[in-house]
């Protein structure tokens, strides 16, 4: 889920927003901080100086990690009621794993982010078909 930090808006990443580390945070090996250098980048994009105060691009991370953990950990739920759900007919004790429609489903009502996911994962999909095709049929395209 590399884009899902592309997703993240203003007003939901605000809502239950916690200013400690809860208790399933992990800690990158530089004190937590993952997604500086992006984040920077995105606030100049987005109209603030081009060297943002450090304490600004931290909350910024915060906002930006405790959305991603209520999302993850919903698109969770939802994966496990799917199991559930699947199991009924079944022996089956697999481990569930989020996927792609866990995710979808949790942004379903949010149309926004729910499009640019689906535009992200169109893009994605575009580039792994790029990546597996031979380099002969480039050629062919030029001609």
């Amino acid at each position: 889920l590399r884009f899902a930090s592309m997703i993240v808006g203003d007003s939901s990443a605000r809502e239950g927003v916690s200013k400690t580390a809860g208790p399933g945070r992990r800690k990158a090996s530089d004190g937590g901080r993952r997604f500086q250098r992006e984040l920077r980048a995105m606030m100049f994009g987005f109209g603030d100086s081009s060297a943002p105060l450090t304490q600004s691009v931290q909350l910024m991370e915060d906002m930006v990690t405790d959305y991603l953990q209520q999302l993850l950990h919903k698109a969770s739920e939802a994966c496990e009621q799917r199991q559930r759900q699947q199991r009924r007919g079944s022996d089956t004790a697999n481990t569930p794993r989020v996927r792609e429609k866990d995710l979808l489903y949790v942004l379903r009502k949010d149309r926004r982010r729910l499009r640019r996911v689906q535009e992200l994962l169109e893009v994605y999909e575009e580039q792994k078909e790029a990546r597996e095709r031979p380099p002969e049929d480039y050629a062919k395209d030029d001609e």
